[in-house]
């Protein structure tokens, strides 16, 4: 019995000491787990930390010696200026019979210098306190005067080679002042520079042109300059008008979500008009100068996506509505949407030339065929035929097409073209016809128009003198033949090249065998043939 009993408790002791040396055994694994996971963890975040530190200190010197750089740049320049201005003080003074001391010529410039560094001092506090006056101000309206605050506003112009010069407006007062909002990435901005030198030219001291590069263009300084320095390399040309770089000022009083844009200034001081550049013209320019009364087309803010589509189309109680409208100011571009509203599809079309609708309503009529090679019924709308070949600024389009229900651009596609047969009588078919056209040809006097590689320009304002076209591809030219000629063009050689072009005064007006004569004598022979040419043709639709 006692045998028994001591087995047993040997048996548990040993149970005991298995299931302790278990424990040990599991509680070591997991604590070795758990330092290793711990060292991983710190070396990798320590790791990170490091990596955060060198970037951060790497970045530090560069820092240091942009500013460093800036500082030393800054001190040269003043020593140079003090140390010429001092030179010339002392030169001057002795040349007028004042006989100074070196000590008393040194105390002079001195205190010269002292009245300098003051006033300069004195206007950059008085431009502070302006521009703190002009915060205050909210954008101006037409008719508003311009504050005073405005007029008094240090301003630091330069020209496109850099050299500076401090103003204010009150140096441009009584005059028209037009400011131009530009940026080097804006295209059109830069090729409208060209117009601005000749209106300066035709109106001299009457109006003041601004060229405004504002804050929110995210152009630099240096940006700018650089841009000009390029367009003088490559074209020979630089802007003849004071430059405003890093406006912060002006784009607030005058807030603008497009360039081109145009503030109108008038000789009283109030803000007469907002315009795109079209409006920049002789007759408006002469008007505003002279006090004549003149409307002058408005520029308003573009509606932008956010805002949601501007509705022209009533869609009550209807389960399909369009409408087709004019030009509407404000209202972006589009060339083709789809927009899904509370319980319709839209489509829309807006702010587009009547040409570019014609290619989506008939497409397939118009596919691959050349300008050159549409033509016009005889009694195709006189009105529409100017539209297509010659639209004015405004000659715009608006078309929109809601449905209760999908809607796709095709359909939306088959409701405008719906829209321009019933509502403008205006339809395109193709066919093939054998008739006779011009034959365009280039022979080797057409060398003589080769570009001499200026600023691309297109002058077509009579009142501005001379009709040209500099810098141009040949191939538009060609293109521009239809509206002087009564016949299709076939091209059959005309090389690639951007051409330079001056025309007869009378140019517009001239009859048809005197606008041959002058494309030939450029070296473009156009030749009458009997082809058979495949055609679009445009001509009215009659309902049924």
């Amino acid at each position: 019995m006692q045998k028994t009993s001591k087995r047993r408790g040997e048996e548990r002791q040993k149970k005991v000491r298995t299931t302790s040396e278990k424990n040990t055994v599991y509680l070591w694994s997991t604590y070795q787990k758990a330092t290793v996971s711990i060292r991983v963890t710190y070396q990798k975040y320590t790791l990170d930390l490091l990596k955060t530190y060198q970037r951060l200190t790497k970045k530090l010197p560069t820092r240091y010696r942009e500013v460093g750089n800036k500082l030393v740049a800054l001190y040269r320049n003043a020593s140079d200026n003090l140390h010429a201005f001092g030179s010339l003080t002392v030169a001057s003074l002795r040349r007028s019979g004042m006989l100074l001391s070196e000590g008393s010529a040194v105390c002079c410039v001195f205190i010269l210098c002292f009245v300098v560094l003051f006033s300069d001092a004195q206007a950059q506090f008085a431009g502070e306190r302006a521009a703190e006056g002009l915060n205050k101000i909210k954008p101006l309206e037409i008719g508003d005067r311009v504050p005073e605050e405005l007029w008094e506003m240090p301003l630091q112009v330069s020209d496109a080679d850099g050299i500076r010069d401090n103003r204010t407006l009150n140096d441009y007062r009584g005059k028209l002042i037009i400011l131009d909002f530009w940026a080097t990435w804006c295209k059109s901005c830069i090729e409208g520079f060209p117009k601005l030198d000749k209106l300066k030219a035709a109106f001299g001291e009457d109006i003041q042109f601004l060229l405004v590069n504002s804050a929110q263009t995210k152009d630099t300084n240096d940006g700018v300059l650089k841009f000009f320095e390029r367009y003088k390399a490559n074209f020979g040309y630089v802007p003849s008008h004071p430059l405003l770089i890093g406006d912060t000022i002006f784009q607030q009083l005058f807030p603008h979500d497009a360039i081109p844009h145009f503030v109108w200034i008038d000789p009283s001081g109030k803000l007469k008009a907002v315009t795109h550049p079209n409006e920049v013209n002789v007759a408006n320019i002469r008007n505003v100068i002279n006090g004549r009364a003149g409307k002058i087309h408005q520029k308003t803010k573009i509606r932008t996506l956010a805002d949601g589509p501007k509705l022209f189309v009533d869609t009550t109680d209807v389960f399909a509505a369009s409408a087709l409208k004019p030009y509407v100011e404000g209202l972006r571009q589009d060339a083709g949407s789809i927009s899904v509203l509370d319980n319709h599809t839209l489509y829309q079309v807006t702010n587009n030339q009547l040409n570019y609708l014609c290619a989506l309503a008939f497409s397939e009529e118009l596919r691959d065929v050349e300008l050159t090679l549409q033509v016009f019924d005889d009694a195709f709308d006189p009105i529409l035929k100017q539209k297509l070949l010659n639209p004015l600024p405004y000659d715009m389009y608006c078309f929109q097409v809601a449905k209760r229900s999908m809607l796709t651009a095709t359909e939306g596609e088959q409701f405008l073209r719906a829209y321009l047969q019933h509502i403008l009588n205006l339809t395109v078919e193709r066919k093939v016809e054998e008739r006779e056209v011009y034959v365009v040809e280039a022979d080797e006097h057409i060398a003589a128009i080769k570009t001499k590689g200026s600023i691309k320009e297109i002058q077509r304002d009579p009142a501005l003198g001379r009709q040209y076209i500099k810098n141009v591809s040949l191939e538009s030219q060609i293109n521009d033949m239809r509206r002087h000629v009564s016949l299709p063009i076939v091209v059959k050689y005309i090389p690639r090249m951007n051409v330079d072009l001056y025309f007869p005064e009378n140019w517009g007006a001239m009859p048809e065998e005197a606008v041959i004569a002058f494309y030939a004598d450029k070296g473009l022979i156009l030749t009458k043939e009997k082809r058979t040419v495949e055609l679009a043709v445009f001509r009215k639709f009659y309902n049924n």
